[in-house]
């Protein structure tokens, strides 16, 4: 496929920038191979090193440069021939939290900005959680799960996908349907759900979704437990909680 008809855009995981090569002459390299004019060259970088933010670095190696902006530079590189689609290998992985937290905004206006589809290869559900809009958790080379943000997050389709998205509350029963509820025998407790589907059971609850009350609350709702706490993490922002009601729950709660 020649270049003009290229239509994907790659970012690695290690950057794979020319070491030899300014910032402005790696990002520019597609456009030098299209045989652009110098001056329209010069525009079109500089309004992408203006977009990410690293114009000031134009004249530097790739070894001068911090990990974020190494990332960067490749973004636009990748950027800067306009593709269709753009996959990126872990693009973050290698970043710390402060400069992931500014990339990932800088991701999102990007994919606003220029309406292409991006294609993220990540381990880390943060990032699949703040930058997508569908998601395909995949395992040995097989996607077993494809939907919205929420659909992974809220309904897994399996143990591995629970794991992935963080689900602390994975308790096993047998459902039993009685006036068009699903009656949940967990072996210590009876759970109860709209989802009909007799048989063995997954019951997943997030952590975030469970109300605690040291008073008895008069309420409809059907899941209502009393139970002991157990245990007591503060994990900074959050409090988390060990509650046994029969079977043991994570509950989050905030200050």
């Amino acid at each position: 496929m020649s270049l003009e008809k290229r239509e994907i855009g790659f970012v690695y995981q290690d950057y794979m920038l020319f070491p030899h090569k300014t910032v402005f002459e790696n990002i520019s390299f597609g456009l030098n191979l299209r045989k652009m004019g110098k001056e329209e060259i010069k525009k079109i970088v500089g309004e992408m090193m203006k977009l990410l933010g690293i114009f000031h670095l134009h004249n530097r190696l790739p070894r001068t440069l911090s990990g974020g902006e190494q990332q960067r530079t490749a973004i636009a590189r990748a950027l800067v021939v306009h593709p269709k689609v753009l996959l990126m290998d872990e693009p973050l992985s290698a970043l710390d939290r402060k400069i992931k937290e500014d990339l990932m905004d800088e991701l999102k206006n990007i994919h606003e900005k220029f309406d292409i589809t991006i294609v993220h290869v990540t381990h880390n559900f943060d990032e699949a959680l703040i930058l997508a809009d569908r998601i395909a958790i995949m395992r040995k080379g097989e996607v077993t799960q494809i939907g919205t943000v929420d659909e992974i997050f809220r309904n897994p389709k399996s143990e591995f996908v629970a794991d992935f998205v963080g689900v602390k509350n994975m308790i096993k029963g047998n459902g039993k349907i009685n006036d068009k509820i699903l009656e949940i025998n967990t072996g210590n407790i009876t759970m109860y759900s709209t989802k009909l589907k007799e048989g063995p059971v997954h019951i997943t609850i997030r952590p975030e979704d469970i109300i605690l009350s040291v008073n008895n609350v008069k309420t409809s709702a059907r899941n209502v437990f009393k139970g002991l706490i157990k245990k007591i993490l503060d994990e900074g922002a959050l409090i988390k909680l060990t509650v046994d009601v029969g079977e043991q729950f994570i509950v989050y709660l905030t200050r």
